[in-house]
């Protein structure tokens, strides 16, 4: 990097460190209070910035909160691959058969990368609320929701294929469906003063749904 390039790269890693944070302290702040109640200034405040260092990276509270959403995505997603791994050889040891508890440790655990805390569970609360009542950020959240769905479908419908299994239904229907499951069983048992890791009980439906929706592959 010569030395003329050296000041523009410093100004960028700048600029993304504070974004990130300003991301983080939103987080925090929109899962206490929502968006409608969060302010600017509690935003910048909980981030150590000014109201100057909100507005030169975000036009508005909206355009944070699909940042938000973005980065939550980006992140668990960097540990899914090798997550599926793990779960994988736990699951279904080389030479062992199929089960249907190996099968609710796979759909389960992967469902479970996603991780459904409190808080998260909060801020999607507000993010399906803020689409319902705009019709243009109504697309946007359809879309992010998508995008979502087709990349966690791609990583089931691998790891199942790897152990002969295939869902009934096309991948990302299928795992529309079981997401849905599973993120009202995280928010049944979080309301119930359940931690952020549920038990098999808490799991049931899905498990069961799991079952429903997948078969094994021919000569399998």
């Amino acid at each position: 990097m010569s030395t003329a390039e050296q000041p523009a790269a410093a100004t960028s890693r700048s600029r993304e460190h504070t974004r990130e944070k300003l991301i983080d302290a939103a987080f925090e702040v929109f899962a206490e209070v929502g968006l409608n109640a969060a302010s600017v200034e509690q935003i910048t405040e909980r981030a150590g910035f000014t109201r100057g260092a909100f507005y030169s990276n975000f036009d508005s509270k909206v355009e944070l909160f699909f940042a938000i959403a973005d980065d939550k995505y980006t992140r668990a997603s960097a540990g899914l691959q090798s997550g599926v791994d793990a779960i994988l050889a736990e699951a279904l040891p080389v030479g062992h058969p199929i089960t249907a508890d190996a099968l609710e440790t796979i759909v389960t655990g992967v469902l479970g990368l996603t991780v459904v805390d409190s808080k998260l569970a909060l801020f999607e609360s507000e993010f399906e609320a803020l689409a319902l009542r705009d019709p243009e950020i109504a697309v946007r959240y359809a879309g992010h929701t998508r995008a979502v769905i087709a990349g966690v479908a791609a990583l089931l419908e691998a790891a199942l294929s790897r152990i002969g299994v295939r869902f009934r239904l096309p991948p990302e229907q299928a795992t529309r469906l079981l997401i849905t499951a599973y993120t009202a069983a995280m928010k049944t048992h979080l309301l119930a003063g359940g931690g952020d890791q549920p038990s098999a009980a808490d799991l049931g439906d899905v498990t069961a749904l799991a079952l429903v929706l997948t078969e094994r592959m021919p000569d399998s």
